[in-house]
């Protein structure tokens, strides 16, 4: 069973900050909660519950929005396709022997597929948070924006103590 944030922190323990995050960059995972406690930094979402003590964390890592590598990369090379395709045909007289219905799909479909990609990877364009600490590496992600924010209580509170 999934165990909720509010379910994990102790008693009269409050999150500072509290955003919607995820453990995966293309947002494939189920997403959980990420907060920030004066003196832990707690994930939890359906697969269990991360636990960062703050006086363990080596340095922080913030990236500000943006669009996934993969899907872009993918988008353009099948934009290129397409085109690349086209122009072949223009070029050399012996493709003009292919009937126009499958040489229309042959160039439409990658350009269909590499739209695609563009505009899913529009709406999929998010921030993202690395957290370094001696042992391991916690990368979480957000479309929602709140990162920065968390990432500045993270060193607000390590200022305080």
């Amino acid at each position: 069973m999934y165990m909720r944030l509010s379910e994990y922190l102790i008693e009269n323990e409050e999150a500072a900050v509290e955003i919607g995050a995820s453990r995966n960059a293309s947002g494939g995972s189920a997403a959980g909660k990420l907060a920030c406690t004066p003196y832990r930094l707690v994930y939890a979402d359906p697969n269990g519950v991360t636990d960062i003590s703050l006086k363990g964390i080596n340095s922080i890592e913030y990236t500000g929005e943006k669009y996934p590598s993969e899907y872009l990369a993918w988008g353009i090379f099948s934009l290129f396709v397409g085109i690349g395709i086209a122009v072949v045909y223009e070029l050399l007289p012996q493709i003009e022997a292919v009937p126009n219905p499958v040489l229309y799909a042959t160039i439409l479909v990658p350009v269909g597929i590499g739209t695609t990609l563009l505009i899913q990877a529009y709406f999929m364009k998010q921030e993202s948070l690395e957290v370094n600490t001696a042992n391991d590496t916690f990368k979480f992600y957000s479309g929602e924006g709140g990162l920065a924010e968390i990432a500045h209580t993270v060193r607000g509170y390590e200022m305080k103590n």
